[in-house]
């Protein structure tokens, strides 16, 4: 078994497509609603620290991921935590 930590950055954009049409038996309309919407690139901090497990030729990591994005968009949150399994073999 072995400890690791790291650090690096993380990006990301947020795309939002609809389309919408009218409903059967509803007034119809010239045509489908579209609406379309993309962020600006958002740049985050990551931070992570996890384990490295040997089984054989095979190796677990599991990893606790933390970022911190840096980018003021209201459709996602600031912090961020996730929980990774790595598999090597």
């Amino acid at each position: 078994m072995a400890a690791f930590v790291g650090t690096g950055y993380a990006f990301r954009t947020v795309s939002v497509h609809e389309a919408t049409t009218p409903l059967p038996g509803t007034t119809p309309q010239t045509g489908p609603i579209l609406s379309n919407f993309r962020s600006d690139l958002g740049v985050g901090a990551v931070f992570n620290a996890g384990l490295k497990f040997h089984a054989g030729r095979i190796a677990l990591l599991p990893e606790v991921r933390y970022t911190r994005w840096g980018d003021t968009n209201s459709l996602t949150r600031k912090n961020e935590v996730g929980f990774l399994m790595g598999v090597n073999f």
